[in-house]
């Protein structure tokens, strides 16, 4: 994961990240532009290798009309599909960013999520140490109801998202392993 920069996006600052996940024969690369005030995406295009296939995804987001339009591109095939929603749509990736935007958060806060193909709450349960390769943190430790996906947020003022977990397909843990400004 990088937060690349601050950029334009249709006219309007956004933040540009990047983020990457490499297994044996697999490869998937997304830039994701969102909102620089909420983290909710606006546009994500990935570029996706699993050996012998390569194809490019893009998600192009409407968050006022709450549309999202994904064009699929494997070889000369086009694939284009859409999902409306009833309210604004979040990133998984960049879920743990969005929530450490939110202020006054005590055990018992939950907040109401909306990826493309779920929705969900997200809830504070609890302050507690979790070890990461960066160190030793005492963080917020959020879980989604129902329990597929958990964070932990370092509990001081930068928030920073030291581990996920997710229950998904494969299922995935994600760890800092270091930060820098």
């Amino acid at each position: 994961f990088q937060n690349v920069r601050r950029t334009e996006y249709r006219g309007r600052p956004v933040d540009e990240v990047v983020f990457e996940t490499r297994m044996a024969r697999f490869k998937d690369r997304e830039t994701i532009y969102s909102d620089a005030e909420h983290f909710f995406p606006l546009k994500v295009e990935r570029d996706i290798h699993a050996w012998p296939n390569y194809e490019t995804i893009t998600e192009e987001y409407d968050q006022e009309a709450f549309v999202l339009t994904l064009t699929k591109r494997k070889g000369k095939q086009v694939e284009t599909s859409r999902i409306e929603k009833k309210a604004p749509m979040h990133n998984a990736i960049l879920l743990p960013y969005h929530v450490r935007l939110t202020g006054g958060i005590e055990p018992g806060w939950s907040m109401q999520v909306n990826l493309p193909t779920q929705s969900f709450r997200i809830k504070f349960v609890r302050v507690e140490r979790v070890r990461v390769p960066a160190g030793e943190f005492e963080a917020y430790y959020f879980e989604s109801e129902p329990k597929r996906f958990q964070i932990w947020l370092s509990a001081d003022e930068r928030r920073i998202p030291v581990k996920i977990t997710g229950s998904g397909g494969i299922g995935y843990t994600l760890v800092m392993r270091d930060y820098q400004r």
